[in-house]
């Protein structure tokens, strides 16, 4: 017995070293690696003499409803450049479409060695609970009574054995996952033979064929990651569905204008005639589990989703943390706010470190009080896009559709808006000399 407690013994201790030497060497050679990185990398861009603005978030930075090149940070730098500053002021868009708070924090070394900036600005949140979004959130590592070891492990993210020991859970997890999703795949090949034939008599007719896909891209055109005329779109679909009306995909692409309207009964009758044509396109069911989602019922989103990834496999990965937990209630607000919170104090803690100057702003047309909160607690500089909104809004001759896409999103004129107030408190607080930059909370 007491050589089977020391043989035990000595085996945990052996294990314990040997991580620790696979560690050492991780470590050492990640440092290695980021010197030469940084040697090699990019030089600085634009102006190395000037003060340079990084803006991060999601669409809202990226410029999405307005025509390239007029997102707010762009417009900002016009700004900058017409009006009288005594600084030179250089600024970057790293606004990503539909990025959560959790990948700002993800690429946020990246960013901050790439761009090198004294100004950090960042609209952040609205995706968190947003369903196409869920997978990247953190809600599931904040929600009580949720057990993630995958999750835990991340609480050490500069261990190597840590990240590696993730991989090769989430790859066991994905292997489980296929094998008790394929009962519900096991009839592929009957799957794949009919959608083939559906396939071949669709295109039967090449002019008719043309003609769809042209109202089909004519459509795409008009509802792009630049652009939101979502009733511009809907109108081209609906041609293409009277050219070819045994197509789903023309039903399909009329869906997810009424999903970007949030006309919820719209989009369900556009989906079930597309599989009541194809039930084997996997679009169908990746935009079924978004629509049964925001209408609350989680059941049949959570068949949806299983279906979808029946059809997209290589997608597990992506949905494991909706398949291991299931899809959170949209109002459960205090646990979406507390992974926001612990999100923004990452990048806060990591802007105070490197003493660049913290901004941050909420949304011109959104309720998001979470960002002000956060704000006021922990005296970080704020500008109150939604408050300048209001009060255009007040003005005579005002109108809305000259701001705001049908989509919420802002048109370049609502941008202009947005980078007319972070110039302004740019201006007040920080212009003239150095003083009042390096990361002050």
């Amino acid at each position: 017995m007491k050589n089977l407690i020391k043989n035990a013994l000595l085996s945990l201790i052996s294990l314990f070293a040997a991580l620790a030497v696979i560690e050492t060497v991780f470590y050492v050679s990640g440092k290695i690696y980021h010197a030469y990185r940084i040697d090699t990398g990019p030089d600085r861009l634009k102006d190395g003499a000037a003060v340079r603005i990084l803006c991060i978030g999601d669409s809202f930075t990226f410029g999405a409803g307005a025509e390239k090149g007029h997102s707010y940070p762009e417009q900002l730098e016009m700004l900058m450049r017409d009006k009288k500053t005594n600084n030179k002021f250089s600024v970057f868009n790293a606004g990503v479409c539909g990025a959560t708070s959790s990948l700002l924090v993800k690429n946020l070394e990246e960013n901050l060695r790439k761009y090198s900036p004294d100004i950090l600005i960042v609209l952040i949140g609205c995706n968190e609970t947003v369903d196409m979004f869920l997978q990247e959130t953190d809600y599931f590592r904040f929600k009580n009574g949720r057990s993630d070891p995958m999750r835990a492990l991340e609480n050490f993210p500069d261990l190597r054995v840590a990240k590696l020991l993730k991989r090769g859970m989430e790859g066991l997890a994905v292997t489980m996952w296929k094998q008790k999703l394929a009962a519900q795949c096991n009839d592929d090949k009957g799957r794949r033979a009919s959608e083939q034939k559906h396939r071949q008599a669709l295109s039967i007719d090449e002019q008719k064929t043309g003609e769809f896909y042209r109202f089909i891209r004519s459509g795409k055109g008009y509802l792009n990651e630049h652009s939101s005329d979502v009733t511009l779109a809907a109108e081209e679909y609906k041609k293409a569905i009277q050219i070819m009306p045994d197509n789903e995909e023309g039903y399909l692409c009329l869906a997810q204008t009424y999903l970007h309207l949030n006309k919820l009964d719209l989009a369900l009758a556009q989906l079930e005639t597309a599989k009541r044509l194809n039930p084997h396109n996997q679009e169908l069911y990746a935009q079924l589990w978004v629509l049964y989602y925001r209408m609350g019922k989680t059941d049949l989103a959570r068949d949806a989703l299983e279906k979808y990834l029946c059809l997209s496999p290589l997608e597990i990965r992506k949905y494991l943390p909706l398949l291991n937990n299931g899809f959170p209630p949209i109002s459960d607000t205090e646990t979406f706010e507390k992974a926001l919170f612990h999100n923004l104090k990452k990048i806060a803690d990591e802007a105070q470190k490197r003493k660049i100057t913290l901004i941050l702003m909420n949304y011109p047309g959104h309720e998001w009080p979470a960002l002000e909160k956060f704000s006021g607690e922990n005296g970080i500089p704020f500008i109150d896009q939604q408050l300048s909104f209001k009060e255009l809004g007040l003005r005579e001759g005002y109108k809305k559709s000259d701001y705001f896409a049908e989509d919420g999103h802002c048109k370049s004129k609502g941008y202009a808006v947005m980078a007319e107030n972070v110039f302004n408190l740019i201006k007040e607080r920080f212009d003239g000399t150095a003083e009042g930059l390096g990361g002050e909370r």
